[in-house]
Parts: C-alpha cells; structure tokens; sequence
C-alpha cells in the first residue's frame, strides 16, 4: 500500500482501494498515540510526485522501546527533541509531505 501523508494539512491520500482493517493497522504502526485520528482522508483524488518512497518497518511504536533502534527513526515526518526535565523525548510532526509504502 502507498500513502501520501501532508502533516501540514493533516491529510492522507491512498493510491488504491485497501480493506479498513489494513488501513488502521497500518496507521496505528505509522503514527503513536492515535495522532492519525487527526488526520482526513482524501479520496478521489490523484496522487502525483511520487518520488523518494519510504520504505517504513513494521515496528510497532509503543514503549517502552525495547530495541536499540527507535521506532520514530524510520518515520521522518517526525522530529524528536530532548524532553527537557522529563526522560521521555518530545516527539512532533514535521511539516512536510511524505511518500510512505507500507
């Protein structure tokens, strides 16, 4: 499945018909927290530019991280900055469009 996903209009655009339980599997693995319920979806709409896919794993983005290699480091539509005086990273979205196959 690809999807187009612009985190600054909160949209997410599919380029072909795919059952709902795959769609919100997938985005529950795309995004934590349920951020995609955020998002609307776009349909009947053509996709153009699709350049620089990202290839995006299968890791599910729950903690604790058990992995040296954390979940938000194959999704760049986030950006991670130190949580100040908590231990837990401050992660936001990233302004920007994204070509994701999942």
């Amino acid at each position: 499945m690809k999807l187009q996903i612009n985190t600054t209009d909160k949209t997410i655009k599919i380029d072909s018909d795919v059952l709902l339980s795959v769609l919100f599997d997938t985005l529950e693995k795309l995004f934590p927290d349920e951020v995609w319920e955020e998002f609307t979806l776009k349909t009947s709409s053509t996709i153009v530019g699709w350049i620089n896919l990202l290839a995006v794993p299968w890791t599910r983005p729950y903690w604790p991280v058990e992995s040296s290699r954390r979940w938000w480091e194959d999704r760049p539509w986030y950006e991670v900055t130190d949580g100040g005086s908590s231990d837990e990273p401050e992660i936001t979205l990233t302004a920007g469009t994204f070509n994701v196959e999942c």
